[in-house]
């Protein structure tokens, strides 16, 4: 919280409640791995919001439904993506539009808005529902019915192979296991504990492996789009 934030008069500043440092990287770990437990727990010790952390790394916990409907209902212009530790630009790429802010994520969104314009989204809903048919009759077809099946990863193929579709029609489809692989690692890099994510050159570990993927995947992409440039409209999907 800052001084502008109550209208410029420090003596209304009140710190946001925060448990005792000793107890606060098990709390950070727990949070990572059961968060309701944790939130339950801060909530009922500390109220609805409190604070974790300390320096650049702080972090604040908003445990109160109300005030998150109130959080997620501010403008965009009140929150910013493009933060040092942000993940982000390591995974999809420096220059990405989804870690940009202002006016720079406004030039990025509209050079590509007109590729996802209502027209062009309409089209690809047969193809859309077609994927999501063949998906669920795969799994029909399948002797799954004495074994519980865990759909996450159907579900992330599909998406994947739809969006290939969309973007590269037949062109890479037969690629949609490998980009799925590579995402899959990239997702999980996400999602690790931010220790993990802290940026380093050293080999051999999970960050070296998903820049190795990213490479991968940029030259696969880089390929198809001059592919489809080479053919013009007439040989593009989508």
């Amino acid at each position: 919280m800052s001084v502008d934030d109550v209208g410029g008069d420090v003596d209304q500043v009140q710190l946001i409640p925060r448990p005792p440092r000793r107890e606060q990287l098990g709390l950070i770990r727990r949070l990572l791995r059961t968060p309701q437990t944790v939130l339950d727990e801060l909530n009922a010790s500390y109220g609805p919001i409190c604070e974790l952390g300390g320096g650049p790394l702080r972090l604040a916990v908003v445990g109160s439904p109300t005030l998150v409907h109130e959080l997620l209902m501010q403008p965009n212009d009140r929150f910013r993506a493009d933060t040092p530790l942000s993940p982000f630009p390591f995974v999809v790429g420096k220059h990405t539009m989804i870690a940009s802010d202002g006016d720079e994520h406004r030039r990025r969104r509209g050079a590509v808005q007109h590729a996802f314009g209502r027209r062009r989204l309409n089209r690809w809903i047969p193809m859309i529902v077609e994927r999501t048919d063949a998906a669920i009759d795969a799994l029909v077809t399948t002797d799954l019915q004495h074994a519980p099946t865990d759909l996450y990863p159907v579900g992330r193929r599909m998406l994947i192979e739809i969006v290939v579709r969309a973007l590269f029609g037949e062109r890479l489809v037969d690629r949609t296991a490998e980009i799925d692989a590579n995402f899959a690692r990239s997702q999980r890099y996400l999602s690790s504990p931010l220790y993990r994510q802290i940026p380093h050159p050293i080999p051999f570990t999970l960050r070296a492996r998903v820049r190795r993927d990213r490479d991968a995947l940029d030259a696969l992409i880089d390929s198809a789009i001059a592919d489809s440039r080479a053919q013009g409209p007439a040989g593009r999907g989508g």
